[in-house]
């Protein structure tokens, strides 16, 4: 399968995956030495330090594919550009 080739993907292979709404390269450049972030959670009043790794919703990306199946496709495209994008930070 080519890179690209999101038709012939597998729908399902990111439905019920935990992913980032901040890009994870992104949010590691703002983390701490043991990978912490401080973030305030709309859930709760208290500000705190979170770890880069639990600042991710499960299925944020997967959508209702036309057949009317859960698809995670979206998941592989932004997983593409972030890992380009990724690659082209400097440190």
């Amino acid at each position: 399968m080519d890179e690209w080739d999101l038709e012939n993907a597998d729908p399902s292979q990111q439905v019920g995956a935990r992913h980032h709404t901040v890009p994870a390269f992104y949010l590691r450049r703002f983390a701490n030495s043991q990978n912490q972030l401080w973030v305030r959670d709309r859930r709760s009043p208290t500000p705190g330090l979170r770890k880069e790794t639990d600042l991710a919703i499960r299925d944020f990306y997967t959508f209702q594919n036309i057949h009317g199946e859960p698809d995670g496709r979206m998941e592989l495209v932004l997983q593409k550009v972030e890992d380009n994008a990724g690659a082209r930070c400097v440190a």
